[in-house]
């Protein structure tokens, strides 16, 4: 994830470098005027860290100088390193404890957003406080190989945990700038999400292990949901330079 973050720093600096004094580098913020930047695209490196991990981009459209919507997706196909045990009780109270197998997971995540901004964010500067609706999606799929209790004795099964899960979040966040064009998107929220999980090829007859964090019963399961973290974003159009008239009528 840190190497990840240090390319994209530095293509996005020199992304911006590359426009001279032109593309307001070595100007501050305040003497800039973004009621021209539309667009932002933004990179999630907390994704990365996530149990179902993916590596996930957002772009936000500027509707109004205090609305916008933004679209974020994320893909991986990573080998799971959270899920490495789990434990199977037998008839007559004996427990075992295996170690699973580190198959790829395949990931998709989406996420829809409603921003409100407390202050015109673009006339002036690309900071400000805002409040947020969202809707999510994920899909993820697990392959997994146990020993599994079928009753009277253990056999081997190789199956699948899919889980589809959606819900939502009501947020609030704030961006601030790195500089003229790279922003810092911090955000908390709080909502519900329904985790509905199902077992592809599990046998008829076998027992599901313990549960725990990990191993849940298949079903359909709502819970309370949070979401935190920050973005790195980058303004797609630059900014315009203002006048010393139009920078003394701030």
């Amino acid at each position: 994830m840190r190497k990840t973050l240090l390319v994209f720093l530095f293509a996005t600096t020199v992304a911006a470098a590359q426009n001279g004094t032109k593309d307001s580098v070595f100007y501050s913020p305040r003497e800039l005027d973004y009621s021209n930047c539309r667009w932002v695209v933004k990179w999630a490196p907390f994704s990365l860290i996530d149990f179902d991990r993916t590596v996930q981009f957002a772009a936000e459209y500027v509707i109004t100088p205090t609305l916008s919507v933004q679209q974020e997706l994320g893909y991986g196909y990573f080998r799971d390193f959270f899920r490495t045990q789990t434990t199977t009780t037998d008839p007559n109270g004996n427990t075992r404890t295996q170690n699973l197998p580190r198959y790829r997971e395949s990931v998709f995540r989406s996420r829809t957003e409603l921003r409100l901004y407390f202050i015109s964010r673009y006339a002036k500067n690309p900071r400000g406080a805002y409040m947020a609706f969202e809707v999510f999606y994920k899909y993820a799929n697990q392959p997994q190989e146990r020993e599994v209790n079928m009753g009277s004795f253990f056999q081997v099964a190789t199956y699948a945990r899919i889980k589809n899960v959606y819900g939502g979040h009501l947020k609030i966040g704030g961006q601030v700038s790195l500089s003229p064009r790279v922003l810092l998107d911090m955000y908390f929220g709080i909502g519900v999400r329904t985790i509905n999980l199902r077992l592809s090829d599990w046998p008829a007859t076998a027992a599901f292990p313990d549960e725990s964090l990990f191993d849940r019963e298949p079903g359909i399961y709502s819970v309370p949901s949070a979401a935190g973290g920050f973005k790195i974003g980058y303004l797609l159009q630059k900014p315009r330079v203002l006048s010393t008239k139009e920078l003394m009528n701030r």
